[in-house]
């Protein structure tokens, strides 16, 4: 198991220099930072992000109004400070 972490950097290294696929396993907002390091230029997209934070900015993002904006806001802030 010794160096299993440094073998499978190295491949995915290798396969990013190539201008290979990615692997499935990372978004596309990811993988063009990785070839870039441009924070920048790199598209990202809502669906990227997992789980409940995932959920939790599509809500806000998808609010209409200021008040939907809000309404979602203090439900997940009091879910935090409960």
């Amino acid at each position: 198991m010794e160096g299993s972490y440094t073998l499978v950097g190295e491949m995915l290294a290798t396969l990013l220099l190539q201008n290979r696929e990615a692997p499935c396993f990372f978004a596309p907002s990811i993988v063009d930072y990785m070839k870039t390091l441009d924070v920048k230029n790199c598209n990202v997209d809502i669906s990227d992000v997992p789980g409940m934070i995932g959920t939790q900015l599509s809500q806000l993002i998808d609010a209409a109004t200021e008040e939907d904006y809000d309404s979602v806001l203090r439900k997940y802030i009091n879910a935090i400070c409960l």
